[in-house]
């Protein structure tokens, strides 16, 4: 008990006194841990974004995988990464074992999964939601714009929403430009514009 009571003490004093050695060691979890996330977003929100407006064969079981994937243990990661870059490994001549570098390829392959599998949750939610509106709007898939094939709920939802403020949302009536000014009743060459006999 005395043992563990001096430890915490020490640990405080360390804290306290904000020791080099500890400030390096929180640095270096950070920047590990920031690179992990910043690697793990570039590769998981793209596919998360794929996977929920794209229609193909395997969709379903891609998305069990990625939602079981989310549960994977670090144990298991860990001993991957270490039997990958060990020296008998696949990849042991690149040295770089027991390094932040593997740390990071660790903790990449770790959170890449879960940062995917909710990417293409809230991108479905949203694409469901507001599919048939874009698609009144307008964004619907071009063959001359292939970027445009598979349109982001984020991109269109921005594109519609300065579309709809450059138009105003004036209904206007249908007849020409020399009577715009008009109503449409007393619009002569209105079209579908007729008075009741």
């Amino acid at each position: 008990m005395n043992t563990v009571a001096e430890a915490a003490v020490q640990a405080l004093g360390l804290v306290a006194s904000a020791d080099s050695k500890l400030v390096g060691i929180v640095l270096l979890s950070l920047r590990v841990s920031l690179a992990a996330v910043v690697f793990g977003c570039l590769i998981g929100l793209p596919l998360g974004a794929a996977i929920a407006v794209n229609e193909f064969r395997g969709r379903r079981a891609l998305i069990v995988i990625l939602n079981g994937l989310m549960g994977l243990p670090s144990v298991v990661v860990g001993l991957f990464v270490y039997l990958l870059l060990s020296r008998a490994g696949p990849l042991g001549s690149w040295g770089i074992l027991f390094t932040p570098t593997a740390m990071v390829i660790a903790q990449t392959i770790l959170i890449t999964p879960t940062i995917a599998a909710l990417s293409r949750q809230v991108v479905a939610d949203a694409w469901q939601e507001y599919r048939e509106q874009l698609r009144s709007l307008g964004e619907t898939p071009s063959p001359r714009s292939p970027a445009r094939s598979s349109p982001t709920p984020g991109t269109s939802i921005a594109s519609s929403c300065a579309r709809s403020a450059r138009r105003g949302w004036v209904p206007r009536p249908r007849c020409c430009g020399t009577c715009a000014s008009r109503s449409r009743r007393s619009c002569s060459r209105a079209s579908g514009a007729r008075r009741p006999r």
